[in-house]
């Protein structure tokens, strides 16, 4: 992630976890040399990469979000004798660390989700 300028100032489109993975969708991997998702003149020949970002074997998660979650100011991956140690930092004071297994990247979608409407409750 360093190689690609922390991810500095991607829009985060998703946030999930469970079952030992934490998923996060950014509108574009290379945010840090465009002007949002339009090409910069001082960066030229980078294009617009959505993708999700997904750790797996996750354990050992804190971390905060605000209702602003929107960008992030910069991801980092530290290689640990057993598993990488995870920071993401973002703007309006969200922040996440985790350890975490591996670390792979996916197209760019929306986390599956589940709804369900009840007519009646009973305690």
């Amino acid at each position: 992630f360093h190689d690609l300028g922390d991810l500095h100032d991607a829009r985060v489109m998703w946030v999930s976890w469970g079952e030992g993975e934490f998923r996060l969708v950014v509108d574009n991997l290379n945010s840090s040399f465009m002007d949002g998702v339009e090409p910069s003149p001082e960066y030229p020949g980078y294009v617009a990469r959505p993708a999700t970002v997904v750790f797996e074997g996750v354990k050992d998660v804190a971390g905060h979000v605000h209702h602003e979650t929107s960008y992030i100011s910069a991801l980092s991956v530290e290689r640990l004798r057993d598993c990488y140690h995870v920071n993401i930092v973002g703007t309006a004071s969200w922040m996440f660390a985790l350890d975490c297994a591996s670390v792979c990247l996916e197209p760019a979608g929306e986390p599956a989700s589940v709804g369900a409407h009840y007519a009646q409750l009973k305690a």
